[in-house]
């Protein structure tokens, strides 16, 4: 792994205790970008870099009991305050992972993935989208999105730590490219100011 990575990992590792009074999510634009995504109930969701867990109740909403979430995040205090918020003997189904996204190794399939919040973080955006292709289901839906738009999270970026300063939200039309070159539809997208999202789906 590059020093980069390993900057960056520390940067959230540090941060994690203090991370959900550090960075807000507008729950109005979160059920805005959920509105757009066709979970339903029984799914199997990957939500990549999961942080301390924001998505966790929106997923579990849609998904029901009979649904299940990996929630990944390869920063362990992360994961940690993630699981002090949802305790495992109440949340029986949301399994917790410590790992790089790019080692994930299982035979499981994904009927969605989510990335949200955490897509300028991957330096190889190419290949996290060929991973993705390969662990989703068939008619599977990889979702990559922000509750702020593209300029706001580039700004915010540069003008925090030197760890995640170079880490840059692409323009939609580049997430597009990439996704048709790897097998993926594109089903919606958005980037108006407000907030940003792109779904795509995975071609038969």
């Amino acid at each position: 792994m590059s020093s980069r990575h390993h900057r960056r990992k520390d940067f959230f590792e540090h941060n994690a205790t203090a991370w959900d009074k550090l960075c807000k999510h507008d729950e109005v634009k979160l059920e805005e970008i959920f509105e757009i995504l066709p979970l339903k109930r029984g799914d199997r969701v990957l939500d990549v870099g999961t942080g301390t867990g924001i998505l966790i109740p929106h997923i579990l909403q849609r998904i029901g009991n009979t649904g299940r979430i990996t929630a990944l995040d390869y920063a362990e205090n992360m994961i940690k305050k993630a699981k002090e918020k949802f305790p495992q003997k109440e949340y029986t189904n949301v399994s917790f992972v410590i790992r790089n996204f790019f080692e994930i190794a299982t035979k499981e399939l994904f009927d969605s993935i989510i990335c949200y919040s955490c897509f300028p973080h991957f330096e190889d955006k190419e290949k996290f989208i060929q991973k993705c292709f390969d662990l989703l289901d068939r008619d599977g839906t990889l979702l990559i999105a922000h509750s702020d738009s593209r300029t706001q999270i580039n700004e915010m970026h540069a003008r925090k730590h030197k760890a995640v300063k170079d880490d840059f939200l692409p323009p939609v039309h580049d997430i597009k490219m990439a996704a048709k070159k790897n097998g993926f539809v594109v089903v919606a997208e958005k980037d108006d100011g407000r907030l940003f999202f792109i779904l795509i789906k995975k071609r038969d």
